[in-house]
């Protein structure tokens, strides 16, 4: 055994040498959204690494997966990119640069220009703002001929999305595939859009579909229409522009709900409210509101009345949602929770495809709902899997590391967690800094002396820490936007926010590393109820996400006492409550 940690452990160390050293190229254009911009200055930061985009606005550059790209020309809006969040060919649209500074902003045509965070902001306060692949977009000073509508125009009567196109936007004509001058109803299976007409071109292209921001060149008839927020009509040119040669058809550019995580009117009176120092008067909802947002499937599954009847339940839905791994999370979650002593769960997992699909995010996701409903052995296997798959993230060494002392095997968690430093110290890893990087040199502080009586020069597990309750907020998908609040028995309160960086674009469709957060209550803090919420921003994905909170009393103290609750989370915009810390440091009130 001590012979397969030493090659398992080497594996890692070898894994990453080469991974972290070795260097991707990344090629693309950059442009204004019409035209290609000739010497925009691409770069990396906090490096003497860089190049210009030639007259086509072509570049091409050499770097590293944890670098990341600034994209730089005078009179446009800077734009950085993380590389582990971008495609190797990774086109680029600046937008001109706008002399804000508070309420003042310049103005194009008589409307406003603003900044790309305050058209995040203000989304679903604006009707005329779409949010496309790369951008987001304002009707008024877009320079593109957009038709917008809101999803609250939709006909349910028009059976797909087809159907609301061509009742929603005026000559769209629905035809069969590769015969734009025949036309066809929306359910005919393999009708698509042209939305110019069909003598207008030689060769007629079919429109495609930005939905979310992943472009599909097939309708997207899995849309749930009552589902959509906004659809907006991009013609040719502007498609062509914009997409390349796939827009040439022209683009219908669709926001569903589920993915739409810009704040809402309450969110942002919120924000107003934090900022006048107002005592905590959130309306909250408690988390068991979230059982009316299950889907079908789960509510009949908790109304069962034994094992059968969900066996039963369970076999009936596997024929329609089986290619759902969420779907396969929700009933391995049940029936650890229900009927752990069944075993089913292991053959679930074992039928399905949610270990090969290769999603860090999945993968997470099932080590934590197995790890908190006790089959240590499965989780210990699943987050060995992620580390293998994925040794760049330090989140990746953490979960092993703590499945690892949950299973008595201390001395291998604490060779994890050295193996992490010495990887930061030779650079061949790049630490999250305020998140799993600081827990997991708490942890090595605490395990080097327990184990080793040696002492970690970095162990951030100070005396002004030591007997404080720590909470650890852990989350497995990194796009998730949060906002946590900490409220003392004085309705005085702390707001993390954890929403999109301002300074950064992270794309759903590149999805990289987990999530962890922690915050201390000191041990002289005011007696009484804390309470802790969370107003879940949605993730991009049209998925629930999983948070596991885990509240440790007398922090670093010879009585430690740790508990844990998990948490699937998918209502938007609402202040739910998670859980209640009393004086007596005893976990009360919501589930």
């Amino acid at each position: 055994m001590r012979a397969k940690v030493v090659f398992l452990l080497l594996f890692f160390a070898t894994t990453i040498k080469v991974f972290s050293q070795q260097e991707i190229q990344i090629t693309g254009h950059v442009t204004d959204g019409v035209k290609p911009i000739e010497n925009v200055n691409v770069y990396v930061k906090n490096a003497a690494v860089g190049t210009y985009t030639d007259s086509e606005g072509y570049y091409e550059l050499m770097v590293l997966e944890s670098d990341k790209l600034i994209y730089s020309f005078q009179g446009k809006e800077k734009q950085i990119f993380k590389v582990s969040d971008i495609s190797k060919n990774h086109d680029v649209v600046l937008i001109s640069e706008i002399n804000e500074l508070d309420a003042v902003t310049v103005e194009r045509s008589k409307y406003r220009v603003r900044s790309q965070k305050a058209l995040f902001d203000a989304y679903n306060v604006e009707k005329d703002i779409i949010k496309n692949k790369f951008q987001l977009l304002d009707k008024k000073t877009s320079g593109y001929a957009l038709e917008i509508r809101e999803g609250d125009q939709i006909n349910p009567a028009s059976g797909n999305i087809l159907g609301v196109l061509q009742t929603m936007f005026a000559g769209v004509k629905i035809s069969p595939k590769g015969n734009p001058n025949l036309t066809t109803r929306p359910e005919t299976p393999g009708a698509v859009i042209y939305m110019r007409g069909a003598n207008s071109l030689q060769h007629p292209t079919e429109a495609v579909y930005d939905v979310d921001g992943m472009v599909y060149t097939n309708p997207p008839l899995f849309l749930d229409l009552n589902n959509i927020k906004r659809i907006a009509r991009l013609p040719s040119l502007g498609g062509l522009a914009v997409y390349g040669t796939l827009g040439k058809g022209g683009v219908f550019i669709i926001n569903t709900k589920s993915a739409n995580v810009s704040p809402t009117k309450e969110h942002l009176a919120f924000r107003a409210r934090e900022n006048a120092k107002e005592r905590y008067e959130a309306k909250t909802i408690p988390h068991e509101q979230e059982k009316n947002n299950w889907p079908t499937y789960l509510r009949e599954l908790y109304a069962s009345s034994d094992f059968s009847e969900a066996k039963s339940i369970y076999l009936r839905h596997k024929k329609m949602y089986n290619n759902s791994s969420y779907f396969v999370l929700d009933v391995v979650s049940y029936f650890l929770d229900q009927h752990s002593e069944k075993k089913l769960h292991n053959q679930i997992i074992a039928d399905s495809d949610i270990v090969t699909k290769g999603s860090i995010e999945l993968s997470r996701a099932l080590g934590l709902i197995l790890e908190y409903y006790g089959d240590l052995e499965a989780s210990r296997s699943t987050y060995l899997d992620v580390l293998k798959r994925w040794p760049h993230s330090p989140q990746a060494y953490l979960d092993l590391s703590q499945i690892f002392l949950k299973t008595h095997e201390n001395t291998k968690a604490l060779r994890i967690l050295n193996r992490y430093n010495g990887l930061i110290d030779k650079k061949l890893l790049t630490p999250e800094e305020g998140g799993s990087h600081d827990i997991i040199l708490s942890e090595l502080g605490g395990l080097a002396k327990k184990y080793t009586n040696k002492t970690v020069e970095k162990d951030l597990r100070t005396k002004k820490n030591m007997g404080d309750t720590r909470i650890t907020l852990e989350w497995n998908d990194d796009q998730a936007g949060f906002l946590f609040h900490f409220v003392d028995p004085s309705k005085n309160f702390f707001v993390w926010d954890n929403s999109i960086e301002d300074e950064e674009v992270r794309h759903t469709n590149f999805p990289q590393i987990a999530t962890t957060k922690e915050y201390f209550i000191p041990k002289n803090a005011e007696n009484g109820i804390w309470k802790v919420n969370v107003n879940y921003l949605g993730n991009g994905r049209i998925k629930p996400t999983y948070l596991r909170a885990i509240v440790q009393y007398h922090y670093g103290l010879s009585n430690e006492r740790v508990e844990t609750k998990l948490y699937r989370v998918s209502i938007k915009g609402k202040v739910q409550e998670l859980f209640n810390i009393s004086q007596n440091n005893l976990l009360v009130g919501a589930n």
